[in-house]
């Protein structure tokens, strides 16, 4: 600020002019004369211009004025009389050619901005309305620049080509101090771009003045700041808790209830607390299972491993007549014992602590289909295969449930073991009280090609005591789009076209699984074979909510030919996902672990925790279910 003299106007000098309306006022003021204006700035702030006989009657005008016409400076040239009043708002460094003589009212002079244009002494930290902002200098410290800010070096022109004005090639002026030279962190500015902030692949340059993002309570230094500078933040703060697997946490305050601030790779994330292992005891008696963001007591039985049994290698005819306990990224040891006849093609389900496994072709020594079953029981610790009575209907690649004490044999594909062979419109039920199998006649009406469809999936509908039958193959319609329903509850009626899939399909998988956080219960398909029942390069993975509008929605694309899927539930809210990847045909099987956890599922449209794909054997054609862990063939620390 360049004064260089000061105008006093007392009140008696003004009551000459104008007695009653300043003796109302009672208005007396000092002026400062500067030339820290230039004729453009000043010509955009002049409020009016008139004539005055001297330099007082020009100052008592502008301190007269009315408050709808504020004034806080006025100009005069003596020779021609012009008084000119204005309400400036800024004062800046000027060169002698644009300098224009003013005098401002003292009383406010503090309240103005100064723009510091390579001025010497502008930019001074004894007062704060005159520290200088973002481009603006000579500085010599950086408390000479406002809050944020730090004095640069040779920055005027070598930084920002300031010229004109008083700048010159060694002026230093303030600019940010958040640089990627000098990154800051959460609650720091001023920042340009996330560059300057530490840890930039995750803290964000934003706006210090959004109160959403920076609160008063954790960032009181906000106030600080104008409306237009920018704060380095990190994404995730107590206030504005992160989901699973966002970036940017510091502490499990950072994330939602459940999640814990873990550093994975070198990000911190918000990954799964869990609460199983924090407290060995908080499930009782019952089984505790960790799930993203929470944890479910449940009982012994609901807590299951994958078994396989059966099945055979492609290309080599090597039989698996064997079982495989399936734990979490290791095969279990178990005492199930040696099927009692090759298994390729057959179905296995468990119910009410038997494991029973039926149909199928004995391959290689007979390609006809069978209808033998066996039943083992899972509470003995060294049981045999029971043999139990055959189905009615020899059949392979079908769906096969156990609910209550019924057993359901649905659908499926039949061969002579000659030339001949088809689509099984027949259903079979076994009641395990009775010991008998039951054939379902009824279809409610519909012909029985309707239902000659092998290689669908099925799911269990628990809370209606239903089974739905979605997708497969018929000779006569080729692949199936639609789903079939069956209530159990009257089980020889069956109701199809119940709805539409969003791809035509057979051996999918299909699930239906509830979601960690809210319990809602999705309807999960996934994979296939397609036209020519060859891998589906384009059957991807959807869900949709079971219990509400029944809408698909698209989940993330798998790669390569996917194909031969099973989506075995180990609880209510997890299920592994096995399938073929392998365009060869080679049979490479495959696992995903497939657990749903989305507080805003399509929003977001993130919805599965997916281990990668672990090779497991190269069974093709095998029997797969989940059996409780708790069974006596399983090996202790089978996880």
């Amino acid at each position: 600020m360049l004064t260089v003299g000061l105008l006093v106007l007392q009140l008696f000098q003004s009551l000459l002019l104008h007695p009653a309306h300043v003796q109302a006022d009672s208005k007396e003021g000092m002026f400062a004369k500067t030339i820290n204006m230039s004729n453009s700035e000043w010509s955009i702030s002049t409020t009016s211009e008139r004539m005055a006989d001297t330099i007082y009657v020009c100052a008592a005008t502008c301190l007269l004025k009315k408050e709808n016409e504020p004034c806080n400076a006025f100009s005069y040239t003596e020779e021609s009389k012009i008084c000119q009043t204005a309400n400036i708002s800024v004062l800046e460094d000027s060169t002698s050619e644009e300098a224009k003589e003013i005098y401002v009212n003292v009383n406010v002079m503090h309240n103005i901005d100064m723009r510091c244009r390579g001025g010497e002494n502008c930019c001074l930290k004894e007062r704060a309305n005159f520290l200088c902002d973002k481009k603006e200098g000579d500085c010599n410290r950086d408390d000479e620049c406002m809050h944020g800010l730090k004095c640069g070096e040779n920055s005027c022109t070598q930084k920002y080509s300031l010229t004109g004005y008083l700048f010159d090639e060694e002026d230093d002026c303030c600019e940010p101090k958040c640089t990627q030279e000098t990154p800051c962190a959460t609650g720091e500015g001023i920042c340009e771009d996330s560059s300057g902030c530490s840890n930039s692949t995750w803290v964000q340059c934003q706006l210090c003045s959004d109160k959403e993002l920076f609160t008063e309570d954790l960032f009181p230094e906000m106030s600080l700041y104008t409306e237009e500078d920018k704060c380095c933040r990190r994404p995730c703060l107590p206030s504005h808790q992160c989901e699973y697997l966002s970036i940017g946490c510091n502490h499990r305050e950072d994330c939602v209830t459940g999640l814990t601030c873990i550093i994975k790779g070198d990000k911190p994330t918000c990954l799964d607390l869990n609460e199983c292992e924090d407290d060995p005891n908080i499930c009782g008696s019952d089984v505790c299972i960790n799930l993203v963001g929470s944890y479910r007591c449940i009982k012994e039985d609901e807590d299951r491993v994958p078994v396989i049994i059966g099945g055979y290698e492609l290309h080599t005819d090597t039989f698996y007549p064997n079982a495989e306990v399936l734990g979490y990224n290791t095969t279990c040891t178990n005492t199930i014992p040696t099927f009692p006849r090759n298994f390729v093609g057959g179905r296995i389900t468990y119910n009410m602590n038997y494991l029973y496994a039926c149909g199928g072709v004995n391959l290689p020594h007979n390609p006809q289909t069978l209808g033998s079953c066996y039943k083992l029981n899972l509470r003995e610790e060294d049981p045999d295969w029971e043999s139990m009575p055959d189905m009615p209907h020899g059949r392979q690649a079908f769906v096969f449930l156990g609910n209550g004490h019924n057993l359901y044999a649905l659908f499926g594909a039949w061969h002579d073991g000659a030339h001949t062979g088809g689509g099984h419109g027949a259903s079979d039920r076994f009641d395990t009280l009775s010991n008998n199998w039951v054939t379902i006649t009824d279809h409610n009406g519909y012909s029985l090609e309707e239902y000659e469809t092998s290689e669908g999936c099925a799911v269990l509908d628990k809370v209606n005591n239903e089974a739905y039958v979605l997708g497969g193959y018929t000779p006569q319609k080729g692949l199936i789009i639609e789903a079939v329903r069956i209530d159990l509850k009257v089980p020889k009626y069956i109701h199809p076209r119940e709805f539409s899939l969003p791809y035509a399909a057979a051996v999918l998988g299909c699930g239906l699984i509830r979601m960690a956080d809210t319990n809602e219960r999705l309807l999960i398909i996934t994979g296939g074979e397609s036209s020519g029942m060859s891998g589906c390069s384009t059957c991807h993975s959807y869900y949709m909510y079971f219990d509400k509008n029944r809408s698909w929605y698209s989940l993330a694309s798998e790669t390569g030919y996917i194909r031969e899927m099973h989506v075995i539930l180990k609880n209510d809210w997890q299920a592994d996902i096995f399938g073929d990847w392998d365009p060869s045909y080679t049979s490479n099987y495959q696992e995903l672990v497939f657990e749903w956890y989305d507080r805003t599922a399509v929003k977001s449209g993130y919805g599965i925790e997916r281990n990668s794909g672990r090779s497991r054997s190269k069974r093709h054609m095998p029997g797969i279910t989940a059996i409780p862990r708790s069974s006596k063939v399983i090996g202790e620390g089978c996880i």
